[in-house]
């Protein structure tokens, strides 16, 4: 039996920076004047804050007579008022760090071996918690950048791990490299692989995975370099594989000694033999490849969290076989990639409400993203970090020469192959069709109507996204045809395309309807979606009635009727778009 489904395509929008006003300022090292990167900074009294970018840049949103606080791992920390920052807005941490000398370091000495043990059986015990996560990604090619995602999950975390990621929402920004787009299609998964503590994971080995001195000290040299003057002290420990034959880490972690908690974890591998990342062409080929990881938690035993994770790698990539004239032929031959991806983790046990809707969960990221209505005024309102300056650029490039998703509509007819989604929200201004995906001759059967009705499927969803204010819960609906699971598989006549529309039309109506009884005030998230599991029964029996009236579109005088209805709700008229008499 050959089936057409439905093919339908989203506009992409442009990327867009935090528009939220608040004081900024810069973080910086007293010493050396460098930025401090990733630094906390909070409002005190306030239940969350924000943390600075790449460049030490931060905005808060705060009044001047707030009092700021300032943290990061190995430096003092410090507070100031709004005023303050605003009159001097460089502000200076000083280092908190004693360095050891040499004599103080005993070779043989096993103490910092069997804290990192320690560590990592306490890593393993903690009680698995949620947080909401913040994550963005880049991605250059020869300096020139390819790629930017940002999005917000609910993580649940057990110790060193993430356990689960669930999309609230996404937006992604790509540009073409030499013809071609280079994409990171499930990047936040490789976030997920890494298992510090656990040698299955799908990265290099860490010290963290040897539950003996013996063991550990087969495959590491350990070294204590410094001590953080904190309160309590951290033992600064440099780790080096024995072996460098990229099969281990090598890095730094940062432990406080009486309790064997961990603060920060900096792993690197200069040439990997061991990595999750493979090409999405199987004829492309990856080398030299380069990982920079580093964790971080804060708080003490009775209250410790993840607060980030910072994951850079490089690598070559080969999308041909190692032919001359291939290369040649097509001009791209080997090419270096680097990606910078972080992810910040916030409002622990207390995570996003996610959208009400049914999308398949293990697709990789973009398709996900894709799949979901962009939330404009839930990223207007996100806590988002301040762009960098190099972001910006960026940004401004994607604008000009690639396809995005955020304020600037692209013409749809330029999204086409990968980029092909059969999930599309409603828009008065584009239409659904139909898209044959196997070409079969058709022969009609002798059946009755009711039988044809079970070779038409048409499912539409009304998305819901929920956020929590401090005025009551905000809504967001968005009216999705669902391409995956519908199909029309009868012979496409004039009135089919009618038929379609006419369907996605009536979901949006009901969609409409919702909104306004979602926008009465005061209302309960059990009320908010008892209105939404109303409106989607609505919807599925204006569907049934609507096919079976008009004999899937055979009925002219009953297509009229459900026409005229859906001008009246929607202001379109599907019958003169599609240059359909109805005598």
């Amino acid at each position: 039996m050959s089936r057409r489904s439905v093919t339908l395509v989203l506009s992409f929008t442009v990327l867009a920076a935090h528009a939220q006003q608040g004081i900024e300022g810069r973080l910086l090292d007293a010493g050396n004047r460098a930025p401090l990167p990733y630094a906390s900074i909070v409002v005190k009294g306030a239940p969350a804050g924000t943390v600075t970018n790449a460049e030490g840049r931060f905005r808060i949103v705060a009044q001047e007579h707030d009092t700021l606080l300032f943290s990061y791992l190995g430096f003092r920390p410090k507070a100031l008022t709004g005023a303050d920052v605003l009159h001097g807005p460089d502000i200076l941490l000083e280092p908190a760090t004693t360095q050891l000398a040499e004599l103080d370091v005993v070779g043989r000495s096993t103490a910092e071996h069997r804290l990192l043990i320690r560590a990592a059986k306490i890593l393993e015990r903690t009680r698995p918690y949620t947080s909401k996560v913040y994550y963005e990604l880049g991605t250059h090619a020869k300096e020139y950048p390819v790629e930017a995602i940002e999005c917000f999950y609910n993580a649940t975390i057990h110790g060193a791990d993430i356990e689960a990621l669930d999309l609230k929402n996404g937006r992604i920004a790509v540009a073409p490299e030499e013809g071609r787009y280079v994409m990171n299609l499930n990047t936040s998964k490789g976030f997920m692989l890494l298992h510090p503590t656990d040698r299955s994971s799908a990265f290099p080995g860490t010290p963290l995975q040897y539950r003996s001195v013996k063991a550990l000290r087969e495959h590491y040299d350990i070294t204590l370099v410094s001590i953080v003057g904190s309160d309590p002290p951290l033992h600064r420990i440099r780790f080096e594989p024995r072996i460098a034959d990229g099969s281990h880490f090598s890095g730094t972690a940062w432990v406080e000694p009486k309790e064997a908690i961990i603060h920060r974890l900096e792993l690197r591998c200069d040439t990997c033999n061991r990595h999750p990342f493979l090409p999405y062409d199987p004829q492309g080929t990856l080398s030299d490849v380069a990982i920079r990881y580093a964790l971080e938690w804060s708080g003490d035993a009775g209250s410790w969290s993840m607060d980030r994770i910072e994951l850079d790698y490089a690598l070559t990539f080969r999308d041909r076989p190692d032919d001359p004239r291939m290369a040649l032929r097509s001009g791209l031959g080997d090419r270096r990639m680097r990606t910078r991806g972080v992810m910040h983790f916030f409002d622990h046990d207390r995570p996003f409400i996610l959208p009400v809707f049914h999308y398949d969960t293990e697709q990789m990221d973009y398709r996900k993203i894709l799949a979901l209505p962009f939330d404009s005024v839930f990223w207007r309102e996100a806590p988002l970090l301040l762009p960098t300056e190099q972001q910006q650029r960026d940004l401004d490039l994607f604008a000009r020469h690639g396809m995005l998703t955020g304020r600037k509509a692209l013409d749809p007819n330029s999204r086409t192959g990968f980029f092909e989604s059969n999930m599309a929200c409603w828009s008065a201004d584009r239409r659904i069709t139909l898209k044959n995906t196997r070409q079969t001759p058709y022969t009609a059967p002798m059946r009755s109507a009711v039988a044809d009705i079970e070779r038409v499927h048409l499912v539409a969803q009304l998305f819901l996204n929920i956020d929590e204010t401090p005025e009551g819960h905000r809504t967001f609906t968005s009216t999705v045809f669902d391409g995956f699971r519908s199909y029309h598989d009868l012979p496409e006549q004039p009135f089919t395309p009618v038929l379609l529309n006419l369907f996605f039309d009536l979901c949006e109506g009901e969609r409409r309807k919702l909104q306004i009884a979602l926008e009465e005030p005061g209302l309960s998230l059990p009320r908010i979606r008892a209105l939404h599991a109303a409106a989607v029964r609505n919807m599925e029996r204006t569907t049934d009635l609507f096919l079976r009236e008009t004999h899937l579109g055979t009925d002219e005088r009953a297509l009229q009727r459900w026409n005229d209805r859906v001008q009246r709700e929607v202001g379109i008229d599907n019958l003169r778009m599609f240059g359909l008499k109805v005598e």
